[in-house]
């Protein structure tokens, strides 16, 4: 007898069958699958983070030494960069609302 059969109250019909041997192996695996999902996003966010703070940090370092060639702001239009990098961020925040609307039309 196991010990989950051994400390689970009987059920009406009495014997082996009650609502606390209803408990198997694989209501633990679902658990634990959902801790490595967790996991996982961390571990994927903390690299996110660590690869974009080495862009950050190697364009703080890096953004005079061009050796006598020509500047980003040579080679780009501040203004047309800065619009296409609110556009981009627009498209986010659109996407991240249809996704919430679409979770919320499922639940119902």
């Amino acid at each position: 007898m196991s010990m989950l059969e051994a400390t689970a109250p009987a059920g009406p019909g009495g014997g082996k069958h009650s609502h606390g041997a209803t408990l198997t192996e694989a209501a633990a695996h679902g658990a634990s699958t959902r801790i490595v999902v967790g996991y996982g996003f961390w571990i994927f966010l903390i690299s996110d983070i660590i690869m974009f703070a080495a862009f950050f940090a190697t364009f703080a370092v890096l953004a005079d030494s061009t050796a006598g060639g020509p500047t980003g702001r040579q080679l780009f239009e501040v203004d047309q960069v800065a619009l296409e990098t609110a556009a981009l961020l627009t498209s986010s925040l659109f996407c991240g609302f249809a996704g919430l609307a679409a979770l919320a039309r499922n639940t119902r």
